[in-house]
């Protein structure tokens, strides 16, 4: 699987009284993957903007399988691939690998993100991705 890597340890603190890392926490790595994904394209998941407004990308679907535990100090690693962008959307799907790059398959899914802003006095709304993004995606992808 090709795409954007990401890797870490687990914490103890990430873990449940089983001693397992909670399936909340297995997202929160992946928004973590996300993130780094995104800033490695030149943007940022949020953008406050002058004047009080921001831009950025909610969440607006989310499909994942938990596939095995992963537990204190184990090392990981996150697997993104991005989908076919829409006008204002953009999709990933992404692995979550115990052990690392060759590890057992702990999670798997997707998620869509809408790119919207937010201006002061008005509601938030979705915004045509932008142009650099597009293009790093097609350069780094053939998205």
């Amino acid at each position: 699987m090709g795409g954007f890597t990401y890797r870490a340890t687990v914490s103890f603190a990430d873990t449940d009284a089983a001693g397992i890392v909670h399936f909340s926490n297995i997202l929160r790595y992946v928004e973590r993957a996300e993130a780094a994904w995104l800033h490695s394209l030149g943007l940022a998941q949020f953008e406050a903007l002058p004047g009080g407004g921001f831009r950025g990308f909610p969440k607006v679907n989310l499909h994942s399988d938990f596939r095995c535990a992963i537990g204190p100090g184990e090392d990981f690693c996150v697997q993104i691939v991005p989908l076919e962008p829409g006008r204002s959307s953009l999709g990933y799907s992404f692995r979550v690998l115990r052990g690392g790059e060759e590890g057992a398959l702990a999670a798997e899914g997707s998620f869509r993100l809408a790119y919207a802003e937010k201006l002061p006095g008005q509601h938030m709304r979705s915004i045509p991705l932008p142009a650099s993004l597009l293009a790093s995606l097609r350069k780094e992808y053939g998205k």
